[in-house]
C-alpha cells in the first residue's frame, strides 16, 4: 500500500485526554456557542489540519484559528441567522498555501486520478455525497485520502466526522465504493518544495 507514514487524525470532536477541559476549549473556540456554530462545518479544516500536523506546520494552531483564517479568505459564507455555507475549495487551498502547502483544486476527479495523486505523495481531500454512502445523513462532506493499494484496488482515508465508519481513521474503501460516493471534486495537497 502506498502510504505516507503516521498520518495524523484530527476529528471534529476532540478526543479529550483531560476530562476537565471542555470540548469547545480543546477546539480553540472562545465560547461553547461559537464552537457549536462552527462544529458542523469544519470537515475540510480538519482534513487540512491532518495534513498540516503530519507535515509539522499546524501542530500549534487550533481548529478554530484555522477556521477563522479560512473565513477571512472567503472559505465560508455566514448567512443571516448564523447559518454557515462552506467550506469552499479555492479558499481552503489558499489557506493551505499560507501554511507552506501547495496544491490544486480538482474538478472531474476520478478514481484513477486520485490513485495517481496519492502515488505521487500527495494528499487528496475529496468531496463525497453522504446520502450515497447510506449513512442516514445528507449533504456534502470532505474526507482525507492518504493511501492507495493498487493491488487490492482500495484506498485508506480519514473521516473527521466518523460518519463512514467508527473510528474515523484509516478506513478502507474499494475503488468502486469510493467512486459511488464521490462528488468528483476536491483538492490535491502536498508540502511546498
Amino acid at each position: 500500500m502506498k502510504n505516507i507514514n503516521n498520518i495524523k487524525y484530527v476529528p471534529k470532536r476532540p478526543l479529550l485526554v483531560n476530562a476537565d477541559v471542555a470540548e469547545w476549549r480543546e477546539f480553540g473556540a472562545p465560547s461553547e456557542s461559537e464552537w457549536k456554530l462552527w462544529l458542523p462545518e469544519v470537515c475540510g479544516i480538519c482534513c487540512l489540519k491532518m495534513i498540516g500536523d503530519t507535515l509539522g506546520v499546524t501542530n500549534i494552531i487550533s481548529l478554530y484559528e484555522l477556521t477563522q483564517r479560512c473565513l477571512r479568505l472567503g472559505g465560508f459564507k455566514v448567512q443571516a441567522g448564523k447559518s454557515i455555507q462552506g467550506v469552499y475549495h479555492a479558499p481552503l487551498l489558499e489557506l493551505g498555501r499560507t501554511l507552506g502547502l501547495e496544491g490544486k483544486v480538482e474538478k472531474g476527479l476520478d478514481i484513477e486520478q486520485i490513485a495517481s495523486e496519492v502515488d505521487s505523495g500527495h494528499f487528496v481531500i475529496l468531496s463525497i455525497d453522504l446520502q450515497r454512502a447510506n449513512t442516514g445523513y445528507c449533504g456534502g462532506h470532505l474526507v482525507l485520502i492518504h493511501s492507495v493499494d493498487r493491488g487490492n484496488r482500495s484506498f485508506s482515508l480519514h473521516d473527521p466526522s466518523s460518519v463512514l465508519s467508527i473510528p474515523g481513521y484509516n478506513i478502507e474503501f474499494s475503488y468502486e465504493k469510493l467512486d459511488r460516493i464521490s462528488n468528483k471534486k476536491g483538492l490535491s495537497l502536498w508540502a511546498m518544495a
